[in-house]
């Protein structure tokens, strides 16, 4: 009776050993069984670097203008805080202009009425990002300009003769408007811009201690116009009877 007792324990035994193998052999890998502790294995995975990912490319100014370079700036995704170089290609009209891998986009390479568009590329270090295609802007028109001078000394009776002088970004032909007054017999050639105008005797008590208003305005092929005033002051000033 005791040698089968000495027996049974000793299955016993080996059973309880042969389960204890067991269950260590089916620890997760990367995990280390230790006497009353699991830990996480110290070697561990190589980290993977994010991609490069341009978000989008804003334009500067955002509204361009034929005579004006345009400058483009990327923005990435994800904010890196190592260098990052950008390489550019321009497109006008969907016809890509060559030899411009820099941000900018001189205005000699554009006019009026095109249509303006990017691709960008980002590096840092060896990471790369996907060419990036950026939104279509479209070149305005530049409206004319006037350029404000001083009337000249005039005599009364006499004629009174002002030339405007204006100019278009782009090259526009302009043409030269009368808007006020239309009564006093005030002439404004459109294609050069002389404005003249004959004040005779008869017309002097009409302006006597006033100042005129003279309203024009210059228009560009686009119909964008600039409009002005010029005005003449009539006080103090002697007729010829008096002078």
């Amino acid at each position: 009776m005791k040698k089968a007792q000495i027996i049974a324990v000793f299955l016993l035994l080996v059973f309880s050993l042969a389960c204890s193998r067991k269950k260590e052999e089916t620890t997760a890998v990367g995990e280390v069984k230790v006497p009353g502790k699991t830990e996480r294995a110290t070697e561990e995975a190589p980290l993977i670097e994010p991609a490069l990912v341009i978000a989008g490319v804003n334009f500067y100014p955002d509204k361009p203008y034929g005579h004006k370079p345009i400058q483009a700036r990327p923005r990435l995704e994800t904010e890196v805080e190592e260098f990052t170089v950008y390489t550019f290609r321009w497109f006008v009209n969907s016809e890509e202009v060559e030899g411009l891998p820099g941000p900018d986009l001189p205005a000699a390479a554009f006019k009026k009425h095109d249509w303006v568009h990017c691709m960008v590329k980002a590096r840092v270090g060896e990471a790369e990002s996907a060419w990036y295609k950026s939104n279509l802007i479209r070149i305005l028109n530049s409206p004319p300009l006037i350029e404000e001078l001083p009337p000249p000394d005039f005599n009364l009776p006499g004629t009174f003769r002002y030339q405007v002088k204006a100019h278009d970004e782009d090259g526009d032909e302009l043409t030269y408007v009368l808007l006020s007054p239309l009564d006093l017999g005030i002439v404004l050639d459109p294609e050069s811009g002389l404005l003249t105008w004959s004040i005779t005797p008869e017309l002097l008590p009409k302006l006597e201690d006033q100042t005129i208003s003279i309203r024009f305005e210059v228009r560009d092929e686009d119909g964008d116009s600039h409009k002005t005033e010029l005005l003449l002051d009539f006080y103090a000033r002697e007729s010829p009877e008096e002078s």
